[in-house]
């Protein structure tokens, strides 16, 4: 055989060699993940017995929602949102059901949304930007606390009215003002 068939029979076993199929052994990693899924739901299972705060997990958290989606079942996500959050729920839904999607909307101070005299219906989540971002989506939240922080605050184009609050950031007069509701800056 000549230096160069030689040299072509190299090739080509170095190419076969290439081109052999994948070893099995890139399905083990599949087979352990199962494994190992399968051991954390025993070993779950087995400490909500012993461990008080995942039996309380297990029997009210997971138990009660379960409970409440089954009797809820019938409602809408906007009115599971307002019987799980109350009145929080409510407003924010009348905010986004009121204002166009690319509304950027100035919240209230907190001493507006919790006044220290009478009584709130909001939670403590309403002053949450995350957790109203998220409810009002894909409209912007700014709270007037960011008034010096937030780009956004120059380009607000809706105020959310709390008690009553808000009607002066209006540039416009409004005769029947109410406790609540959400208004355009610009007429």
């Amino acid at each position: 055989m000549t230096h160069h068939k030689q040299k072509s029979n190299k090739k080509n076993r170095n190419a076969k060699k290439e081109k052999s199929p994948a070893s099995t052994s890139k399905n083990i990693p599949f087979l352990n993940n199962v494994i190992i899924a399968i051991f954390f739901v025993i070993l779950i299972s087995k400490l909500k017995n012993q461990n008080s705060g995942y039996k309380w997990m297990h029997e009210t958290l997971i138990g009660a929602n379960l409970k409440t989606m089954k009797k809820y079942k019938d409602l809408t996500f906007e009115q599971k949102q307002e019987a799980k959050m109350g009145f929080n729920g409510k407003y924010l839904n009348f905010v986004k059901n009121n204002t166009p999607d690319t509304a950027i909307i100035l919240m209230p101070p907190d001493s507006i949304i919790f006044p220290s005299k009478g009584k709130s219906g909001f939670n403590k989540y309403i002053k949450n930007k995350v957790w109203c971002s998220y409810l009002v989506y894909p409209r912007k939240i700014v709270y007037e606390r960011e008034k010096h922080t937030s780009s956004l605050y120059n380009s607000i184009t809706h105020v959310a009215i709390i008690n009553g609050w808000g009607y002066n950031k209006l540039g416009y007069k409004i005769n029947n003002k109410s406790k609540f509701s959400v208004m355009p800056i610009k007429n």
